[in-house]
């Protein structure tokens, strides 16, 4: 059964008004099966084979002009040349959509020509505020936790999920990775992947990643840098340069689907999580999942981490104009020391308008006295 995802408004939306849309996403997001859904009518090309590619390549303008339009196109980073052959000064209703799973330098620097011509629309795995709209019950949506976002295995509530994520990381590295950088071993990879999920929710240490993986530095930052352009993890900044305070600089590092994270971990059920020695952290992911996917706060701009010099931490910081949130993701109570980070962090943004809020799956755990912080389950409520 379909679930409806927040985006298909605006691309049902923008496909009236733009002659170019980019739909990007990572692999197994469900771009083909949502332009199918909502644009049945369209024309399908896939430019993931090679004999459509090598004629494309020939004159891009040509091709794309002889496409009955409007027209969907597949793997566009299959074929990032076909942005060339568009006309920057097109106006009007969609005439080609284009999924990818990430964008290439080339089509980056085509996007800017294009200008207002072109709109990047970017497509996540289901969120669990997509999981709310659904037929699924609230007891089955707890699995989101380590089941994760990805459409196929909440078409098919029996698949495997460990073997779901094996199969995929091994297309990932085949079909997206090695195109961006060089994988030797994938084996190496894999330990690499499963030391990033070790660590992942804090900041992020090249030097560790490097000992341990038994590669360079160098190589690390480039694996780390490709895992962020295909859309697996993310770098959450640091708010260091937005207040006159010593704040570490370092990013934390955040697997953008948490079913991924928990398969790597080795967690495959309510007992494992909660018993796992980093639920902490992965909880964290559902919070900023939730933040990133439903709620559209973009990490750097309007999304931060902090942690100063005297180690007071604060999970995430929301900034909008002169109001900020302060959020601690918690799986407990807070202890003194974290509800003290909220007062300790909050008078660097004294100067604002302040919000408190603990994200946490048991939303009756504040004390009688602390009623000046909120709490919010970001699998029921939203943030």
């Amino acid at each position: 059964m379909w679930i409806e995802r927040t985006v298909e408004h605006r691309l049902s939306e923008r496909a009236d008004q733009t002659p170019v849309i980019i739909l990007v996403g990572p692999r197994g997001t469900g771009k083909r099966e949502l332009t199918r859904r909502l644009f049945p009518n369209w024309t399908h090309v896939p430019l993931d084979r090679s004999d459509v590619v090598l004629r494309a390549s020939g004159d891009p303008a040509e091709f794309l002009q002889e496409l009955p339009a409007p027209c969907i196109l597949d793997h566009l980073q299959y074929a990032p040349f076909l942005l060339g052959g568009i006309d920057a000064s097109l106006r009007g209703s969609c005439r080609w959509i284009f999924t990818c799973t990430y964008l290439t330098n080339e089509m980056e620097r085509e996007l800017n020509r294009l200008g207002p011509a072109a709109e990047v629309i970017r497509l996540s795995t289901i969120s669990a505020e997509e999981l709310r709209s659904t037929w699924i019950s609230s007891r089955q949506r707890t699995a989101y936790c380590w089941r994760g976002g990805y459409p196929a295995l909440w078409e098919d509530s029996n698949a495997r999920i460990s073997r779901f994520f094996d199969d995929y990381l091994h297309t990932f590295i085949e079909r997206d990775l090695r195109s961006l950088v060089q994988v030797k071993h994938e084996l190496e990879f894999h330990r690499f992947l499963r030391l990033c999920a070790q660590s992942a929710g804090e900041m992020v240490n090249y030097a560790h990643l490097a000992r341990h993986t038994k590669v360079s530095a160098n190589t690390v930052k480039a694996w780390i840098k490709a895992l962020e352009r295909t859309g697996v993890i993310c770098l959450l900044p640091s708010c260091s340069g937005l207040i006159p305070r010593r704040i570490i600089k370092a990013p934390k590092l955040y697997f953008h689907d948490p079913g991924m994270l928990c398969s790597l971990l080795g967690i495959n059920g309510s007992t494992s999580l909660e018993q796992h020695p980093r639920y902490h952290f992965i909880w964290n992911h559902i919070v900023f999942g939730e933040l990133w996917k439903s709620l559209r706060w973009e990490p750097g701009l309007s999304l931060f981490c902090y942690r100063d010099q005297n180690g007071v931490e604060l999970d995430f910081i929301l900034m909008k104009g002169r109001k900020v949130t302060l959020i601690q993701g918690a799986v407990e109570s807070l202890s003194p020391e974290r509800r003290s980070a909220f007062r300790t962090a909050g008078r660097a943004f004294r100067r604002t308008q302040r919000t408190y809020l603990a994200a946490t799956p048991d939303t009756d755990m504040r004390g009688d006295q602390e009623v000046w912080y909120s709490c919010i389950n970001p699998l029921y409520q939203t943030l």
